[in-house]
């Protein structure tokens, strides 16, 4: 699926911090048989471009020929299910329902008849709120965009009128699919839910001895069995906070996540139409073909599915009704934020919440940048089909590392590779503990506040800005600059690359 079509932005909202700490794994077996067996380790798996998107995968299992199994069984599921679901790609089954005439009987899949149900019961559990076949709203809205002129009040009644009709028409027992209007059928909501759902199912089956699943693909989570080891039973994953855009930046809230549930976002801020100067939401409301005014949502489900669904609703339909449309499902919590900023939860989300942050300790002073200033790196890679390795890092007038803003990648056997980074990992632990974020493929943003790897403060100064991608047979760049991080804003930038386009630095208040 291409994720930059894709009309719902969970996976850029909230699950910028996905990190999978650690659990001992207990299991029915005897005293004797946990002696000898091997522990579990964790093995981390970075893919750059996977449904349009990043994919990010942490296997708990006894060695790394497991841990590969998994990784293999989860890719090969994405895979097959991408060749079912996709609209875009022509070979794929749903691109050929697309092609085919209205009203006539198409052969589909048990999972595209699945996914098509799914979506009929979501949209009739909303009232008209989610809906599958938004296409012609959306292309109302680009070329709304490129005419920088809002849509007409008639041009959107004409097109809701349409989303009020069944789109589709599914035989479970033929196996048959028919179009009933002439729009085009897009899954990609709910379809990139379900294929997590899947592809954790296939990777947990893949290997007798894997423990445990984390599946984080373009910010949409689910995970199984229990995480690593000495840390806890729960998995703890990062809520990003909507008002800061950068990978790195502190989460919003982190949650203590149960095995076998699933965390889902949704929100308005990432992803947007520009008119006339004016940003409008890329969530469109089915009923009323307007922008969304919501600003985010993030729901913890049974499963990838339901989680998807639900976090696209109740960014449709606000705090008060989208709480209600939660009560009503077994097993769900979920937090809202208004329009206005206000924070809504469920009645056990927060209790899903880990403890706040304690006080910073000294080491952890206040930065030394003016106020509200920061570092803010963007970059963009050159995309291959092998997942690239990402890191950037920030080093000060005399070469040395002060702290590493962003790894993406961190699979041991291949993270050496990147060689001038891996100067600076391979004696200090900590930097290998960096957490990767989940963006748009390819596409990466990280802050610096001002503070090296131990939290404490540096002073104003001269730095260098690194960014090194290496990816698995293909370019391998190291690049870096300098820039002024003092008084007064600066800014900077490293040469394009084959291996990524220019990356522009900036110095100065938070944008």
């Amino acid at each position: 699926m291409n994720q930059a079509k894709i009309i719902t932005a969970r996976h850029a909202l909230f699950t910028l911090c996905c990190v999978a700490l650690g659990a001992a794994v207990t299991t029915d077996v005897s005293a004797a048989e946990q002696d000898n067996r091997v522990p579990a380790q964790s093995f981390e798996f970075h893919h750059g471009d996977v449904l349009g998107t990043s994919l990010d995968l942490t296997v708990v299992a006894p060695d790394e020929r497991s841990a590969a199994t998994v990784e293999s069984a989860v890719l090969g599921e994405v895979e097959r299910l991408r060749l079912i679901l996709s609209g875009y790609d022509p070979a794929a089954e749903l691109a050929r329902l697309n092609a085919s005439p209205v009203r006539t009987p198409v052969k589909v899949s048990d999972e595209l008849a699945e996914v098509l149900g799914l979506y009929e019961q979501w949209n009739r559990r909303t009232a008209g709120a989610y809906n599958g076949h938004l296409g012609d709203l959306i292309a109302l809205w680009k070329e709304a965009e490129r005419a920088n002129r809002l849509p007409t009040d008639a041009q959107l009644a004409l097109v809701v009128k349409t989303l009020k009709e069944p789109a589709w028409k599914v035989d479970r027992v033929q196996k048959t699919a028919e179009r009933l209007l002439d729009q085009q059928i897009n899954v990609d909501s709910l379809g990139k839910g379900y294929i997590i759902g899947k592809a954790v199912t296939a990777g947990r089956t893949a290997s007798k001895d894997v423990t445990g699943i984390l599946l984080n693909i373009g910010g949409d989570v689910r995970v199984w069995g229990q995480p690593p080891v000495n840390v806890g039973s729960t998995w703890t994953i990062g809520v990003a906070d909507p008002s800061k855009a950068a990978a790195n930046d502190k989460p919003m809230t982190r949650l203590n996540v149960p095995p076998d549930r699933a965390v889902a976002s949704s929100g308005n801020y990432e992803r947007f139409y520009t008119i006339d100067g004016k940003k409008y939401s890329h969530i469109l409301d089915p009923r009323t073909g307007r922008p969304t005014s919501t600003a985010a949502a993030t729901v913890i489900a049974a499963d990838s599915a339901t989680a998807n669904a639900l976090a696209t609703s109740l960014c449709v339909l606000g705090p008060g009704r989208g709480m209600e449309l939660i009560r009503s499902v077994p097993g769900t919590e979920a937090m809202i934020i208004g329009a206005d900023g206000n924070v809504v939860r469920s009645a056990r989300f927060k209790a899903l919440e880990a403890a706040s942050d304690k006080q910073a300790s000294p080491a952890e002073s206040a930065s030394a940048f003016p106020k509200d200033f920061q570092l803010t790196i963007d970059l963009e890679t050159v995309q291959t089909k092998h997942k690239p390795y990402v890191y950037v890092w920030i080093t000060d007038a005399d070469g040395k590392h002060v702290r590493t803003l962003g790894a993406w990648g961190n699979e041991r056997k291949y993270v050496k590779e990147v060689r001038e980074w891996w100067k600076l990992a391979k004696d200090d632990p900590t930097l290998m503990s960096v957490t990767h974020a989940t963006q748009k493929a390819g596409k990466y943003s990280v802050m610096w506040d001002g503070k090296d790897q131990q939290g404490k403060a540096v002073a104003p100064g001269t730095y260098s800005v690194w960014v090194e991608v290496a990816a698995e047979k293909g370019p391998h760049v190291a690049k870096s600059a300098t820039i002024e991080c003092g008084t007064d804003a600066a800014t900077s930038r490293i040469e394009a690359s084959s291996a990524f386009l220019e990356v522009s630095i900036h110095y100065g208040p938070r944008r």
